[in-house]
Order: structure tokens, then sequence, then C-alpha cells
């Protein structure tokens, strides 16, 4: 006969140490999510040089709250025109405001010829631009709204490859990170040897 004792302290702190072990893995599952989610698309607007002022790249904010049952993780792009640089612009939609494109305009275009007699028709708001720009650079941005509206502008998708990679690599990571929080609260708690 095998006599088997089992001592409830025992089954007690493997009970805490399983559960601590599980919520911390959770816990750093969301934190790499969200991390590993900017990351990922910050590359993606540095590999298609969609960070003329950096407004996207720099706009990425997070959550992670405690749930019932884990962990809700969320990342989203606080930047005015991240929709653009993620779904693109279809040709014909709205034109988009001179206004948004004179940074990128001034960076990447030589300022257009145009007859000076008709800057003193612009709106006010536009010949302030000229004040600050010069009105080569508002006649090249007007081009520039003009060439978006008839082509279009593609997206990149950024979020589309963040959610890709998370649905791939989310499960394992998790899976990772859970056994070595468990395995290291069986540790601490002196149930392994």
């Amino acid at each position: 006969m095998i006599e088997i004792r089992v001592d409830e302290s025992d089954l007690l702190a493997l009970d805490r140490a399983l559960e601590h072990g599980i919520r911390q893995g959770a816990s750093d599952s969301a934190r790499w999510a969200v991390d590993h989610g900017k990351n990922l698309a910050q590359d993606e607007i540095m590999l298609h040089r969609r960070i003329w002022t950096g407004e996207v790249f720099d706009g990425f904010r997070h959550s992670i709250e405690r749930t019932e049952d884990g962990y809700l993780a969320n990342l989203w792009n606080e930047s005015n025109h991240a929709g653009v640089v993620n779904y693109g612009r279809r040709p014909g939609a709205r034109r988009p405001p001179v206004q948004n494109l004179m940074d990128w305009v001034v960076a990447h275009m030589a300022p257009r010829e145009f007859d000076p007699k008709i800057v003193e028709h612009w709106l006010p708001e536009l010949q302030a631009l000229a004040g600050v720009y010069g009105p080569g650079y508002v006649r090249a941005a007007f081009d520039l709204q003009e060439k978006i509206h008839e082509d279009g502008f593609t997206g990149i998708h950024f979020k589309r490859t963040v959610e890709n990679s998370l649905r791939q690599y989310g499960p394992v990571v998790t899976k990772q990170k859970t056994e070595a929080r468990v395995i290291e609260e069986l540790g601490r708690a002196g149930l392994l040897e």
C-alpha cells in the first residue's frame, strides 16, 4: 500500500501561485501587445516614408484595463490624419485642406510659378499662409491638393499589419509569458524543487 498525504496549506499556496502567475502573465501579455503593436505600426510608417511631420508616428496611445476575466489592451492613434495614412483616400474624395499640406509641401516640393495678382483674390486664411510660407508654396499645395483629389492616396494599412501580427504571435507570446510567471510564482511559494 502507498500512502499519499496532501497538506492543505500546499494546495492553498499552489492555488494562489497559479492565480497570481496567470494574472501577471496576462498583464505582461497585454503590455507586450501594445508595445509590439506600436513598434510594428511605427516601422510601417517609416518603411513607407509617411513620417513628414511625425504626428502619426508619435500619435500612438494605449490603455490597459483589468477586466473580470483578464486584461483589455487598446492601441489607437490620436493624429488627425492617421486614418488617411492608414486607409488612404480614394480618387474623387473630398480635397484635403491646403493648410494640412503645407509642412509636407515645403519639405518636399519647390515653389510654383503663378500670377501674383491672384493672391489678392485668395481667402484671408490662404493669404496668411502665403505670408508665412510664400505664395509659391501655397500654389504648390493647391497643385498637390488637386493631384490627391484626382489620383487618390494609397494607404499603408498599418492597422491591418498590427492586427495580423497580434493574431499570429499573440497566443504564443501569451503562453510563454504566462508560463514564465507561473513558474516564478511557484518557485516563490516554495513549490518547485
